[in-house]
């Protein structure tokens, strides 16, 4: 930092990856443990919510407070302030999120008795200031995309399936992790293998050539390909993946073996 308007467009920067529209992809990705219960699939409240209504009831919540509220304030304040001056990452708001929790309840209860009771000049201030929030703290990034994130997610959600071998529970997340990350390649390669494990042999063809026309310069996609089309007895169609594979990477031992297999059955030796 050479000055302070370098110190103050750094700390803006900060604040735009804490309070923005991108949800923290742990919020669903479990793929690290064991076992998977409904308790794990609960998601966290989301922070474009949380964060405005809890804004209000920290603001509203001063006035005739009890010891035990202003001391919540005071420690959900300072985490806030402890996350913009040492971390940038949003993964590091999903305590701040849990701990605004009650106050976001309070919050919508100032605003909603507020017009009950028709104080409009309050209840006005207040809906304004959470909407204003609101819009800040749910404002895009450029370059970033909150499907991006979950994709991934529900992508290893559907390998942890894989994994175990419970091949139908798989399915579907990997299909919701290619329907929010089009280009995420490694669930095509999934969705093909399990397709394979599942004895739909034609289907695991057309997953593999889905990954290939997304990612042509993965050499696995064209060797899950290429076996694909081995596995349906398609051996001339398979040494074009097969050959792709080790054209983009030479050191691809089971590509190189498995085209020499089809050329020999093939009576192909040139």
């Amino acid at each position: 930092i050479r000055d302070r308007g370098d110190a103050v467009r750094l700390y803006g920067r900060k604040i735009r990856f804490l309070l923005n529209d991108y949800e923290v992809g742990l919020n669903v990705d479990f793929y690290f443990m064991k076992f998977i219960t409904p308790i794990h699939k609960i998601q966290f409240p989301w922070f474009g919510l949380v964060f405005p209504l809890g804004t209000v009831g920290l603001v509203v919540g001063w006035r005739g407070s009890s010891f035990a509220r202003v001391l919540a304030a005071v420690f959900v304040g300072g985490y806030a302030v402890s996350v913009l001056l040492f971390f940038i990452s949003s993964r590091y708001r999903i305590p701040l999120a849990l701990g605004l929790v009650p106050f976001a309840g309070a919050g919508f209860m100032a605003i909603y008795e507020a017009w009950r009771t028709w104080r409009l000049r309050t209840a006005a201030a207040l809906t304004v200031g959470a909407m204003a929030v609101a819009a800040f703290a749910d404002y895009p990034i450029p370059g970033y995309s909150r499907d991006v994130a979950f994709g991934q997610s529900y992508y290893r959600y559907g390998k942890f399936y894989y994994d175990e071998g419970r091949y139908e529970e798989a399915l579907p997340h990997l299909y919701k992790a290619v329907k929010l990350t089009p280009d995420l390649y490694p669930a095509y390669y999934v969705l093909g293998a399990t397709y394979d494990q599942l004895g739909q042999k034609d289907t695991a063809v057309d997953m593999f050539w889905r990954g290939v026309c997304v990612a042509p310069q993965v050499p696995e996609l064209h060797y899950g390909y290429g076996l694909s089309l081995v596995k349906i007895g398609r051996l001339r169609e398979a040494v074009g993946p097969f050959t792709r594979a080790v054209e983009l990477d030479p050191t691809y031992v089971p590509a190189w073996n498995y085209l020499a297999e089809v050329r020999y059955a093939l009576n192909d030796f040139n």
